[in-house]
């Protein structure tokens, strides 16, 4: 079960008509025209190419007994999904079990490190499409940063990836719940 790629197709089509507006929007292939985005208790920052949607619920975990939150973001462009879950870890799991229980399928990680915490970067294929993802765990999340529909080495998935920032004073427009930018259909 590849749960990146899912979410991001969940994504792309639960935002259809984001997306379709989006991909007529301004043109902003550009990376240096990308934005710097943040969320009011996340412990991350990092650059679009525009306001992503974004959808917080609370989830009870039986097994503890409490509720955890989790948001899921995502944001199309330029026939790229971008995707970001970060998850409250409640039951303070391991990077290792977060990803083997959600994220079973993923194999050959590389390790990286962001900001002084430790992750790992996945690429993988769905279908026909290309993705990679990297995971973290921060002192209170887990974070799940994917994208669909490019190769690790395409300079928007670079850009992306190379943006984020987790952890200490995060700085950028902070995202609230709703479905991100929308642009009028037809604009240039």
């Amino acid at each position: 079960r590849v749960n990146i790629a899912a979410t991001a197709i969940c994504l792309l089509l639960g935002f259809t008509t984001v997306a379709l507006a989006q991909a007529t929007g301004p043109n902003v292939s550009s990376t240096d025209a990308w934005q710097r985005y943040t969320v009011d208790g996340e412990e991350f920052s990092v650059s679009l190419p525009l306001l992503p949607a974004m959808n917080t619920r609370k989830v009870f975990l039986d097994t503890l007994r409490k509720s955890r939150t989790e948001r899921e973001l995502g944001a199309f462009w330029n026939g790229i999904v971008y995707s970001i879950q970060t998850l409250e870890n409640v039951p303070e799991q391991s990077l290792e079990d977060f990803i083997a229980r959600r994220h079973s399928t993923l194999s050959n990680p590389t390790e990286i490190s962001n900001n002084g915490f430790a992750g790992k970067q996945f690429e993988f294929t769905a279908g026909d499409l290309k993705g990679s993802a990297q995971f973290f765990v921060t002192k209170k999340h887990i974070y799940d940063f994917g994208v669909l529909g490019a190769p690790i080495d395409d300079p928007q998935v670079k850009a992306f990836f190379a943006s984020i920032v987790l952890g200490g004073k995060r700085e950028g427009t902070e995202i609230r719940d709703g479905i991100g930018a929308v642009t009028p259909l037809g604009s240039s």
